[in-house]
């Protein structure tokens, strides 16, 4: 009998021993820089509230969600912007007005060149080779839906000869998506973006719903931002609603461990047997191609 009370001291006392050094270890809200759940929606975007938009390379846009700036320059030094908002490709200056370009580049991070210096971009070699204007119009971040919208925003101001469209595997995943945070609290873009869904007829824009850089700001953000979560398919409610076990640590840190599988890739290769997802992938390419 003495047995029972032993191990009832012994687990009592070993998760409150846990429990404390839980806590000790999230400190600062976090579990090995991942935030812990449940997610604040807000909290990506108070990250960046001293950012000046105005002046930052990327920047929000009221179409597209966000979009290279004017005449920026990236914090890293790497890309520069020109007047227009394409990344400068040394090798091949800016038509004038009128004037058509050999070809122009949309897509995401890939057409971009992140990382990248701009005299070793795609498009700059491409220049070179064949010695002609290739442009780049490539934003990190983007699935091929913003870049579709994008061309559409510009093919009268950039004519040209030939469209290069960009297409990465896992832009079916931004393809579905209204909130950039909701694929994983600690995406470094945290601005709400446009997307299409399917339908009998053409694609049905769903709008991004801030009209300005300030509505980010504002005291009633976030009701504003779960209006996002209706037709998100990364929305998961288990991640982000408050629950009574939430005062312990353990439950807490055991709820972002699951959160942390949930925006791994197995969620990303999910979508590649998810057939809504890939015919609206699929929809969105044979789109912009014609």
């Amino acid at each position: 009998m003495r047995l029972v009370p032993l191990l009832t001291f012994v687990v009592v006392a070993s998760t409150l021993l846990l429990e404390v050094v839980l806590r000790l270890l999230t400190m600062s809200g976090t579990l090995g820089g991942f935030p812990l759940a449940p997610f604040d929606p807000a909290a990506p975007i108070r990250a960046i509230k001293g950012v000046d938009l105005s002046k930052a390379y990327l920047t929000f846009d009221r179409t597209l969600g966000w979009t290279v700036g004017p005449s920026r320059s990236a914090v890293n030094g790497l890309y520069r912007s020109s007047p227009n908002g394409l990344r400068i490709t040394p090798a091949s200056p800016e038509p004038a007005a009128g004037q058509r370009a050999f070809a122009i580049a949309y897509g995401d991070s890939f057409t971009h060149c992140d990382d990248v210096p701009e005299d070793a971009t795609f498009q700059n070699a491409l220049a070179k080779l064949i010695g002609k204007v290739v442009l780049n119009a490539g934003v990190p971040g983007y699935g091929v839906d913003q870049a579709l919208l994008r061309y559409r925003s510009h093919k009268a101001i950039f004519p040209s000869d030939h469209v290069i469209i960009g297409f990465m595997p896992d832009n079916i995943g931004r393809h579905v998506n209204r909130f950039r945070p909701h694929i994983s609290p600690v995406e470094g873009i945290c601005f709400a973006k446009p997307r299409f869904a399917l339908t009998t007829g053409p694609l049905e824009l769903i709008p991004q719903p801030f009209a300005t850089a300030d509505e980010y700001r504002a005291a009633d953000l976030t009701p504003r931002l779960t209006k996002l979560t209706q037709r998100d398919d990364w929305y998961r409610p288990e991640l982000y609603e408050s629950r009574p076990e939430d005062y312990l640590r353990i439950a807490r840190v055991l709820r972002t461990i699951k959160a942390r599988r949930a925006t791994g890739p197995e969620s990303w290769r999910a979508l590649y047997e998810k057939q809504s997802a890939v015919e609206l992938s699929a929809t969105l390419l044979r789109d912009f191609a014609a």
